[in-house]
């Protein structure tokens, strides 16, 4: 029985390609062999957990591109069919595929968001169901989104086949190439590929399912987090050291941050954060530190939740204008950092996921630092400008410096205004992975602009000041550098 079964599957799997084929026949030969030799099953008992040889095969060919039913249902060439073709791209077409695009990113975004989002426990047991089932969740969505990828490639191949068929076009073999672009196609050709993806998926289900009931066992309720969370609003005031200086270090799981002057006497500290989070508020030898945990830290995987942010976490400091500030460490893991209208020895902001914007600051050295999340420099001054984000787009406007430095691996580089022709600096770079870099009236000895995807422009209206060196390169762009060198 297993051999007539295998023959008519092979009779009906006739257009793929031999190695193809013979990739499905042997995932069924193996599936027959677990069956009888591990699971006690017969020959006959197996057939019959399986679809029929034919419904196996247009399965397969469906997924390779190969699929009669849309062929006859296609229209044929013809005057009718090429008019039915061009009204369907001007009224229907190119919205809808702009459409499918967003809502598959946005669901596959959204889904994500949720399942990354989970739960969070209070203990170490907790955390680690937590993280089990937040582990097992991505890869189920990884498959999801590869599910949604083949019906998108699908949608495509269908439309091109059309257009292709309607004005009778040569090049349908060119057509049915492009089911390579599909994941299942480059797994069906591997079974050991395919014998993965099941395996992670029934794990994966499992493993989830089991996660959530210990979780439920445990804490005896579960929520998503990934919803709006309840916010604790905490103030605080803390008196001026005597001496009048102050740094101020902060480090905190989730939300964003401002820092300014205002013009009362007493050091204020409003925050709204999640009623999960562990704050710690202190003044200590001249340091302000203002800390928040998130109740299960990396573990229980709390701080993906706000990769699209639902919470309105915010931390406020205002800093009298009596208070001679030393030195600004501000970081925090989800959330931008605004910093306006202050002086100190040094500045630095950091955000692992949100913007950063500096505002009419004056220090020796300002430092931005964002992986995920733009950056903008507004009216400073300082000895070094340094900013540099891994996806995100970096602006300087209206500064002084000696030195200003931007590096970006996916965004553009603008420069504005910087420095004064008879006030240059020593240095200026600006460098990105995939952006335009654009420079304008930027006065300075020296210039390095670099990237490998993008344009470079830098014009200065002033033609009194000329460069010591002027050096940039793109790899794939244009150049118009127009200033005067010595």
């Amino acid at each position: 029985m297993k051999k007539r079964f295998l023959n008519e599957l092979k009779r009906h799997l006739g257009p793929l390609e031999e190695n193809e084929r013979q990739a499905i026949l042997d995932f069924y030969e193996e599936r027959f062999e677990v069956g009888t030799k591990y699971e006690g099953k017969s020959e006959s008992e197996v057939i019959d957990e399986l679809e029929p040889p034919s419904q196996i095969a247009s399965n397969v060919l469906r997924s390779y591109g190969y699929s009669t039913a849309d062929e006859s249902a296609a229209p044929r060439g013809g005057i009718g069919s090429a008019v039915g073709v061009l009204l369907f791209d001007v009224f229907v077409a190119w919205w809808l595929v702009m459409v499918l695009l967003t809502v598959a990113f946005a669901f596959s975004s959204g889904l994500l968001s949720v399942v990354t989002g989970l739960f969070g426990g209070s203990t170490l047991v907790t955390q680690i169901l937590s993280t089990l089932a937040v582990i097992s969740a991505f890869a189920l969505w990884v498959f999801f989104v590869l599910w949604v990828y083949d019906r998108l490639i699908t949608f495509f191949i269908w439309l091109i086949r059309w257009h292709v068929q309607a004005f009778s076009l040569p090049g349908m073999n060119a057509v049915r190439s492009l089911r390579k672009l599909k994941a299942e196609y480059w797994l069906r050709r591997n079974s050991t590929a395919l014998k993965v993806k099941s395996r992670v998926k029934g794990i994966g289900t499992l493993v989830l399912l089991l996660s959530l009931i210990g979780f439920v066992a445990v804490e005896g309720t579960f929520t998503l987090r990934a919803g709006r969370a309840q916010l604790s609003e905490y103030e605080e005031t803390f008196a001026v050291p005597e001496d009048g200086s102050l740094d101020v270090y902060t480090d905190m799981d989730i939300g964003s941050l401002l820092i300014r002057h205002y013009d009362g006497e007493e050091i204020l500290v409003e925050k709204a954060v999640n009623e999960d989070a562990d704050v710690d508020i202190a003044l200590t030898d001249n340091t302000l530190q203002v800390e928040n945990d998130l109740i299960g830290g990396f573990l229980s995987f709390n701080w993906v939740f706000t990769v699209f942010p639902t919470h309105e976490e915010t931390t406020t400091i205002f800093i009298p204008e009596s208070v001679s500030l030393e030195s600004i460490d501000a970081n925090t893991k989800n959330g931008s950092i605004d910093i306006e209208d202050l002086e100190a020895a040094s500045i630095r902001a950091e955000s692992s996921n949100g913007a950063i914007r500096l505002n009419g600051l004056e220090a020796d050295s300002i430092e931005g630092r964002s992986s995920n999340g733009r950056i903008d420099f507004d009216a400073l001054v300082a000895g070094t400008l340094d900013a540099r984000t891994s996806n995100g787009r970096i602006t300087v406007r209206d500064s002084q410096a000696d030195t200003l430095e931007g590096t970006t691996s996916n965004g553009n580089v603008t420069y504005e205004r910087i420095n004064a022709p008879d006030a240059p600096g020593e240095w200026v770079e600006a460098t990105s992975s995939n952006g335009s870099i654009s420079l304008s009236d930027v006065y300075a000895a020296k210039a390095e602009l670099k990237t490998s995807n993008g344009d470079i422009d830098f014009y200065n209206a002033d033609r009194s000041h000329a460069f010591e060196r002027v050096d940039y390169h793109t790899q794939n762009g244009r150049s118009d550098v127009d200033v005067p060198r010595q």
